[in-house]
């Protein structure tokens, strides 16, 4: 349920300039905006095991990402203060006309005062807590873990990612730094 001044932009808008997809669940996003600057259109994609508010929360910040790209054309930080900007107010539009659990009206408010590119951290937090860690904070070099049930040896750190070992069949995988693994 979006709020009915969000509706209203969305329908305000010409025929087929923005399109919203279900996918299959992504592992390092949760949904995705692309701009197509030759036909002005956007697709937004939603990874479709999302539910709720979280679903809500993507489902905006996407929006903020094409309602930012149509006022600035492109010409700011993805992420950059104009987009928080935008994100915080239309997490607002809905806090003023829809109820919501404690907890759900909590997480909105939160956004709104530290707009957030990222909402796996509270998920990932328990699971800090129960003895993982993010491939990011392991050792670049010569570290062992377990990732979805096999082991794995840190090689080195690349530009963005962590190239390691597989150590049952001496392959090479590169891990997403947010990626949660098990020390061993």
């Amino acid at each position: 349920m979006l709020a009915t001044r969000t509706l209203k932009y969305i329908k305000s808008l010409p025929k087929g300039k923005l399109q919203i997809k279900y996918v299959k669940p992504r592992k390092t996003k949760l949904g995705d905006c692309r701009y197509n600057l030759k036909s002005k259109t956007c697709v937004i994609t939603l990874n479709n095991n999302i539910k709720d508010t979280k679903l809500l929360l993507v489902y905006l910040h996407e929006l903020a990402h094409f309602v930012c790209f149509e006022k600035y054309l492109g010409q700011v930080s993805p992420h950059g203060k104009e987009w928080k900007y935008i994100f915080s107010k239309l997490i607002q539009l809905q806090l003023n006309e829809f109820t919501y659990s404690t907890s759900d009206e909590q997480m909105l408010c939160e956004q709104i005062k530290k707009p957030s590119a990222c909402f796996h951290e509270k998920q990932n937090k328990i699971a800090l807590l129960h003895g993982f860690s993010y491939a990011n904070d392991i050792n670049p070099v010569n570290t062992t873990f377990v990732y979805k049930g096999k082991e794995f040896k840190s090689i080195k750190k690349l530009r963005k990612r962590i190239l390691c070992l597989r150590l049952d069949n001496n392959k090479e995988y590169s891990f997403h730094p947010n990626c949660i693994v098990q020390l061993n």
